[in-house]
């Protein structure tokens, strides 16, 4: 019998000690680890998640790079039985689906990320 899914688990945000991964292989680099933790092969998680295992692994590898759809994402977290967010892309494909739902919110949000960037860079908006 399995563990029921819990939503108490961390979230995976790509970072960590040792990982020098770009985020755009964050995904890659937390399934390989949960797969070596767990003991699963990627046949095993391919056919948990309903998906090619040849796909699958080249979305684990990164190869020719490869990156995950959010059906793709939520899949092996649900495979997994992690939280729908754990992964790092699927927190963005939320976050732009409700940019492109919300104007307003879409304009909120670029106001705290230009002033978020303007402090680290220093830099300043500028409208010529």
């Amino acid at each position: 019998m399995e563990a029921p899914r819990t939503n108490q688990e961390p979230v995976f945000d790509g970072s960590g000690p040792g990982n020098d991964a770009s985020p755009a292989d964050a995904f890659a680099v937390a399934v390989s680890a949960l797969m070596e933790e767990r003991g699963l092969s990627v046949r095993s998680l391919a056919k948990r998640a309903g998906v090619s295992p040849g796909h699958l692994s080249r979305v684990a590898r990164a190869a020719d790079g490869k990156r995950p759809s959010p059906a793709l994402v939520l899949r092996v977290s649900k495979a997994l039985e992690l939280r729908d967010d754990f992964f790092l892309e699927a927190r963005r494909a939320m976050v732009h689906r409700a940019v492109d739902m919300d104007p307003e919110f879409a304009n909120r949000v670029y106001a705290g990320v230009a002033e978020t960037r303007n402090e680290i860079t220093g830099a300043s908006a500028r409208s010529d």
